[in-house]
């Protein structure tokens, strides 16, 4: 067949690249404008921005290299309408076409966001994402159900670890499209499914990671009612970390990857093992606590049996009667001590109020009495005499005429003060003494305070 067609008109895949960019450059050989929704971006270390233009139909890659990021006053958010000033770069070495941006102008929020927004809300007004609504996992599962696609490897991923952390005696692996038009309808179609059969007490919805415009199937809002109104608790394990669809708002647990959504659902056994023993052994000890309690409950009964028993009351009855019986006749001695003691008290108070021996011991009283004042008479005189000599001979001693013929002197300042210490004076103040007899006027020429 190779043999019809003329060897000129082969081209070789470079060739046809030369030609498709001669074409292009000279098609677009100045820039032009472009519209379309700010699909996808990604900011480089290299300080390039990368992002993905979409419309209804199509998608084209772009470029903002580091030179023009620094001149955009800002670069719009995922979502939003935009018009691009751009030049059309068409790669040979893989027969690309991409769109390198010199400018950019936010026009307004993209069709894609906007549905995303909108679902959102409305979910958002019915509490549908409300977390008080969010149902319970069961913590040891015994079935799981996996909806995803059978043509790829999500699926192995989970069961890989679901085997290696907590085997589960039911898995289900239930297909479904898990990008395109067919996505959400087909996965509404097993949710519906699983709700008839009881084997399975979770539901994980997953697949791999892919383009944010793969994810548009998980944006339905019929699949988010129906995720809502399941039974059983729902994860979501859909795109990337970063990409969060409706499907994720409303699942009871949004799972970043599948692999994630197989940890959360699935206790480690290991760690199970270790409470199991730990329980064992809490058992073991409480049901010794609890024997020990109930032992000592039985020894208390026992002894009050033994103590309420006819024989012990007989026993206890008849030691009452003997002590009654004892302090009965401790307390008719008693009495009869006291009688007897009254009695004597009341001889010798008899006795001693005789009016003959009052009279008697009061003549006693009153002699000794005199004789006392005797004494105290001649011992006050005594000591009234010589108190008045001493006062006699200390009057003479601190008479100032006594004391000023003894050679001594009374100064006085101006203002006839007596004067006790030098620092009541100054030099020139005109001081007097007196003396024995006579006075002598003075003036201060030297002084010493010390």
């Amino acid at each position: 067949m190779s043999s019809h067609i003329p060897q000129e008109e082969i081209l070789t895949i470079s060739e046809l690249s030369s030609l498709i960019y001669r074409q292009i450059d000279k098609q677009y050989p100045e820039l032009i404008y472009v519209s379309g929704e700010l699909f996808e971006m990604n900011k480089a270390q290299s300080g390039h921005v990368y992002i993905t233009l979409k419309d209804k139909n199509s998608s084209i890659n772009c470029t903002l290299w580091k030179s023009k990021v620094s001149v955009q006053n800002k670069i719009p958010d995922i979502g939003s309408e935009i018009i691009i000033k751009c030049k059309v770069n068409f790669y040979p070495p893989r027969s690309s076409i991409s769109l390198d941006i010199y400018d950019i102008y936010d026009i307004g929020s993209g069709n894609f966001h906007k549905i995303f927004e909108d679902t959102k809300n409305k979910l958002i007004a019915r509490g549908l994402l409300d977390n008080k609504v969010k149902k319970v996992f069961p913590r040891y599962p015994t079935g799981i159900a996996i909806i995803t696609s059978l043509s790829g490897s999500v699926y192995k991923d989970i069961l890989k670890i679901i085997s290696r952390r907590f085997p589960v005696r039911n898995i289900g692996i239930f297909n479904c499209a898990v990008q395109g038009n067919k996505c959400a309808d087909t996965i509404i179609k097993q949710l519906k499914l699983l709700e008839k059969l009881d084997d399975y007490e979770i539901i994980i919805i997953a697949r791999g990671g892919g383009s944010l415009d793969d994810l548009i199937g998980y944006n339905n809002e019929k699949l988010a009612n129906e995720i809502f109104n399941s039974k059983k608790p729902v994860v979501t394990a859909i795109g990337h970390e970063t990409d969060t669809t409706i499907c994720d708002l409303v699942s009871d647990f949004r799972a970043a990857t599948p692999s994630e959504a197989a940890e959360f659902i699935t206790p480690n056994i290991v760690e199970v093992k270790e409470e199991i023993e730990n329980t064992k052994v809490y058992l073991k000890k409480d049901f010794k606590s609890k024997v020990d309690k109930f032992r000592n409950i039985l020894i208390h009964v026992n002894q009050d049996i033994e103590i309420n028993s006819p024989k012990n009351k007989l026993k206890e009855l008849s030691q009452k009667i003997y002590f009654h019986k004892k302090n009965y006749v401790n307390n008719i001695t008693n009495i009869k001590t006291n009688y007897n003691a009254n009695l004597k008290e009341l001889f010798y108070i008899l006795k001693n109020n005789n009016p003959y021996e009052k009279i008697k011991r009061t003549l006693e009283l009153v002699e000794n009495k005199r004789f006392i004042l005797e004494q105290s008479k001649e011992k006050i005189m005594e000591s009234v005499s010589q108190e008045l000599v001493f006062l006699t001979n200390t009057a003479k001693s601190v008479n100032p005429e006594n004391v000023l013929e003894r050679g001594y002197s009374l100064t006085y300042d101006s203002n006839g003060n007596v004067i006790t210490k030098s620092s009541s004076v100054k030099k020139d103040d005109i001081i007097t003494s007196r003396l024995s007899k006579g006075l002598i006027k003075s003036k201060v020429l030297l002084k010493n305070d010390k």
